[in-house]
């Protein structure tokens, strides 16, 4: 008997993106995952891509709300929620197709709160890759506790992509996303090592981070907001 991983999505204006990501999720090998998108508001086609997508697969599950912002619409998504697992995706990125299944079966093998994996980064067309978040693995198993992982790699290994999470974990330290600021990931990452026990590792490229023009960062990415945002 499998599990259920809940995959949180924010989409905001992803209409040239968001079909294939999406895909991305709907092809994993392993199947028993409900798919959450939260559309933030979306004022292009987005909304009417992804409705298409959940009449082909009812594993998709859309909740609509205003433009808030993405720390909001991630913490909707943990509040509906029921999967035992719980991961965090973009809405204009791209997953290996057995992603999902290496993560359920490491963090089942390893009992820890949380594993991490690599991300290599693409342009639009997928031509150009290279490597964009890499782990020190020390050892052949991977296993670390807090003060271990924290010595080994760099502290700044924020991005809530490469992170995929025992829904428990979450919930039993009540651990959320800051609304209405940017680079959250930071903040959640901290709330993250705060509480952790036991992380795995597994060392592959699970993970294809795709920058755009128009992401949260490039158009936030201004010294007034940021200053605020501090």
């Amino acid at each position: 008997m499998t599990e259920t991983v809940s995959i949180i999505i924010p989409a905001f204006n992803v209409e040239n993106e968001v079909e294939r990501s999406v895909n991305s999720i709907i092809e994993q090998t392993y199947r028993d995952i409900e798919i959450i998108i939260i559309n933030d508001g979306s004022t292009d086609r987005t909304l009417s891509i992804i409705e298409r997508q959940a009449l082909i697969d009812d594993r998709i599950k859309i909740i609509n709300q205003e433009n808030a912002g993405q720390s909001v619409a991630r913490n909707k998504g943990i509040d509906v929620a029921i999967g035992r697992y719980i991961y965090f995706f973009d809405a204009d990125d791209f997953l290996q197709k057995n992603a999902i299944f290496e993560l359920v079966s490491n963090i089942k093998q390893n009992n820890t709160d949380v594993v991490t994996f690599n991300a290599d980064a693409i342009d639009l067309n997928k031509k150009n890759q290279k490597p964009y978040v890499r782990h020190n693995v020390v050892g052949n198993k991977g296993v670390y506790s807090r003060n271990q992982f924290l010595y080994n790699n760099k502290w700044n290994l924020t991005p809530v992509w490469i992170y995929f999470f025992q829904r428990s974990f979450l919930l039993d330290h009540q651990i959320r996303f800051v609304e209405d600021i940017i680079y959250e990931d930071n903040m959640f990452y901290i709330e993250i090592m705060l509480h952790l026990k036991r992380i795995s590792i597994v060392d592959k490229t699970l993970f294809f981070y795709q920058k755009r023009e128009h992401s949260t960062i490039t158009s936030l990415e201004n010294y007034k907001f940021k200053l605020e945002s501090l």
